[in-house]
C-alpha cells in the first residue's frame, strides 16, 4: 500500500515540535573515566589541606554569578545547587554538587576567574579548594590539567544530560497543553520554555566547545613522550570523527584484528576506534596500553558528540521561539551530512540495530540544517522502536539517498512489523502512533511535525509497509529556495 501526502493548509492549528534530544553518550560510559583509586589521590595531593577547608552553612552562597572566582572546589559532604537566571527573574537549576564532585571547573580551567553561575549549599557542606597560585606555580606543562581532564568530562557531560532532562520535562508540558486542546495558549508557552532553556543551553554549548578546544593544547604539553604524542593523536581521531564506525563494519574490523593476533578485548577497543592498520598500536602492547588509548579515543569522541547535541540542542530551542513566524536562517545544505548527524544523534540506541548506508546524492537543497537533522532523528527513531517493541530479529535499517531530475529522494526503510492497513489514510493526523501494538509513551506527534517541515520546504513523505518491510521515502525538489511557513491560528 502506498500513500502520497500534500501539503497541507497552512492555517491549521501548528503543532510544537517535539524536543527529541537522544542521549549520546550513557553515564556508564563516562564513568569508565572516573577511577575512584584515583580520585582518592587526586584528593589526597590537592584537597586534604585544612586552611583551604571549610563548612558552608545551608543556603550560604559559595559562588556568585559575574563575580570574581578564582578556586577550584571539591566537595567532601553536603549538597549544593548551581543555578542560573531565567528571563523572567526566576532561578533555573543547572545541577546539583554532591559529595565527590568539583565546582568552579570552567572558571578555573579557562582562566577566567568569573563564575557563569550562582552556587549554594542546600545543606551544611565540607569543602575544600586551590586557588589560582596553584595554576601559576605548575604552569601548563604541569601534571595539573592532564590530572584533572576526565573530571572536566564528565562533569560537563553529566551536566548536559540534566539539561536534556530539563527540556524533556518542558516538552511533557507543552504535550500536556495539546493534548487538553489548549492551543491558544501554545505560542506564549513555546516561546517562554524557549527564553527558559536558552541560557542553560548556551552554557552547555559554551563549556562544550571550550573543553574541545582547550584539550588538545592542555595535552600537548606531553607531546615530548612518544606514547602520549600517540594518545593525543587517538584523541583527536575521536574529536575528529566522532563515532562514525557502523555496527557492520565494526564486526568486519573485529574478526580483522583477531586474524592480526590481537587479543578479544584489545581487538573489540580497536574495532570500536575504526583505527587504519597504519596506526594500529603493537600486538605487544599491553592491554592496559590500549584501554588508555580508548580512553582517549572515547574522550574526544564524547566532546564530538556533545557539541553536535548542544549545537542541535540550541536548534530545537530557536525552531520553538519560531514557531509563528518563517523559519530565516536556511543554507544550501548536504542531505548525507545531515542524516550522519542524525544518526550520531541515536548512537546510543541504534548498538542494537544493523544500520547501512547508502548515501549516493551529491546535490544540495537550501533548508534549515537542523530541520533536517530533526526529520531524520524523528523517522529514524519511530523505525527503532518499532523494532525494539516488536522483538525483530535481526533488525536492521537502511537509508539511502539519490538524485533523480529534478529530485532528492531519500528513503528509510526497516524490517519490522509494518503498519496497520488502517492507520495508513491518517498516518500524519495529531496522536496517530505507527508503534507496535500502539505501545508509546508519546502523543504520537512525531510524524505529524517531520509532515509539517518536509510539506513547509516543498517536499512529500511517501510511506509504503507490509509485514517485514516499511520504507518511508522523503522527496525535496532542487535548485528551489523553498520559504518555510508556519501558522498559530
Amino acid at each position: 500500500m502506498e500513500i502520497e501526502t500534500k501539503r497541507q493548509d497552512r492555517n491549521t492549528d501548528f503543532l510544537t515540535k517535539k524536543l527529541l534530544i537522544e542521549k549520546y553518550v550513557s553515564l556508564d560510559q563516562m564513568q569508565k573515566f572516573i577511577n575512584i583509586e584515583e580520585l582518592q589521590n587526586l584528593v589526597d595531593l590537592y584537597f586534604s589541606n585544612p586552611s583551604k577547608t571549610t563548612i558552608i552553612k545551608e543556603n550560604e552562597i559559595l559562588m556568585q554569578k559575574g563575580q570574581p572566582s578564582d578556586r577550584l572546589y571539591f566537595v567532601h559532604s553536603g549538597k549544593l545547587r548551581c543555578e542560573i537566571d531565567n528571563f523572567d527573574g526566576t532561578k533555573l537549576e543547572l545541577f546539583i554538587a554532591y559529595p565527590n564532585s568539583f565546582l568552579g571547573l570552567y572558571s578555573f580551567f579557562s582562566k577566567t576567574f568569573i563564575s557563569s553561575a550562582t552556587v549554594y549549599a542546600l545543606e551544611d557542606s565540607k569543602i575544600s579548594y586551590i586557588d589560582k597560585q596553584c595554576l601559576e606555580c605548575r604552569q601548563m606543562n604541569s601534571e595539573l590539567f592532564k590530572q584533572f581532564m576526565p573530571y572536566v568530562v564528565n562533569a560537563f557531560h553529566q551536566r548536559g544530560i540534566k539539561l536534556q532532562k530539563t527540556v524533556l520535562e518542558r516538552e511533557h508540558a507543552i504535550q500536556k497543553l495539546v493534548d487538553n486542546e489548549k492551543y491558544t495558549c501554545l505560542g506564549e508557552m513555546a516561546a517562554g520554555i524557549a527564553h527558559e532553556l536558552n541560557n542553560a543551553i548556551a552554557v552547555l554549548e559554551r563549556n562544550t566547545k571550550w573543553i574541545s578546544e582547550n584539550l588538545p593544547q592542555i595535552l600537548d604539553c606531553q607531546k615530548e613522550d612518544a606514547t602520549f604524542s600517540k594518545e593525543l593523536g587517538y584523541y583527536q581521531l575521536g574529536l575528529t570523527s566522532g563515532r562514525s564506525v557502523s555496527n557492520k563494519e565494526i564486526r568486519k574490523r573485529l574478526s580483522d584484528l583477531e586474524k592480526k593476533g590481537f587479543s578479544d578485548e584489545s581487538a573489540e577497543i580497536l574495532a570500536n576506534i575504526g583505527i587504519s592498520d597504519q596506526d594500529l598500536p603493537s600486538k605487544k602492547a599491553s592491554l592496559e596500553e590500549i584501554h588508555r588509548l580508548g580512553t582517549y579515543w572515547e574522550t574526544g569522541a564524547t566532546c564530538h558528540d556533545m557539541l553536535i547535541a548542544a549545537k542541535q540542542a540550541a536548534h530545537v530551542v530557536k525552531s520553538v521561539r519560531e514557531l509563528a513566524r518563517r523559519s530565516q536562517n536556511k543554507t544550501w545544505q548536504n542531505v548525507n551530512e545531515s542524516i550522519e548527524e542524525a544518526l550520531i544523534l541515536l548512537h546510543s540506541s541504534l548498538r542494537q540495530i544493523s544500520v547501512y548506508l547508502d548515501l549516493q546524492n551529491k546535490e544540495k537543497i537550501f533548508v534549515n540544517k537542523g530541520d533536517l537533522v530533526q526529520i531524520w532523528t524523528n523517522i529514524i527513531k519511530n523505525a527503532y522502536e518499532s523494532l525494539m517493541q516488536s522483538k525483530t530479529s535481526q533488525s536492521e535499517i537502511k537509508i539511502g539517498t539519490i538524485s533523480r531530475e529534478n529530485h532528492i529522494l531519500i528513503s528509510i526503510q526497516d524490517n519490522g512489523p509494518g503498519i496497520p492497513p488502517d492507520l495508513m489514510s491518517k498516518l500524519f493526523q495529531p496522536h496517530i502512533t505507527t508503534k507496535f501494538h500502539s505501545q508509546s509513551s508519546g502523543l504520537g506527534l512525531g510524524l505529524t511535525i517531520i509532515h509539517r517541515l518536509v510539506s513547509g520546504y516543498g517536499g512529500s513523505i511517501k510511506v509504503e509497509s507490509e509485514p517485514g518491510k516499511t520504507i518511508f521515502t522523503v522527496i525535496f525538489p532542487v535548485g528551489e529556495e523553498n520559504e518555510l511557513e508556519y501558522s498559530l491560528h
